[in-house]
């Protein structure tokens, strides 16, 4: 879902929409993002979110929209690792 789906985030319709099209409930969708319009949409429709953290949103790991969170780790160009913590 882009910024261009109106209305945007953090209205749970592009949510919806693609719940809709896919044929399952809002509750079986998992919503991805990495902004806190990005979780409250999520949470908006019923889904469960997950924060992709940065260091830029890093404070929203506590956030009530954020069920679960991933971290990545990148040491130069080169990753090393993903850690998915439960929250």
């Amino acid at each position: 879902m882009t910024r261009a789906f109106h209305p945007p985030k953090p209205n749970p319709d592009g949510i919806l929409h693609i719940a809709k099209q896919w044929g399952v409930p809002a509750d079986q969708v998992i919503m991805v993002g990495d902004s806190k319009d990005d979780t409250q949409a999520g949470r908006n429709a019923g889904a469960q979110t997950v924060l992709l953290v940065s260091d830029a949103n890093e404070h929203l790991i506590d956030h009530e929209h954020t069920d679960i969170y991933v971290k990545r780790y990148v040491f130069g160009q080169e990753q090393l690792a993903y850690s998915v913590i439960v929250y």
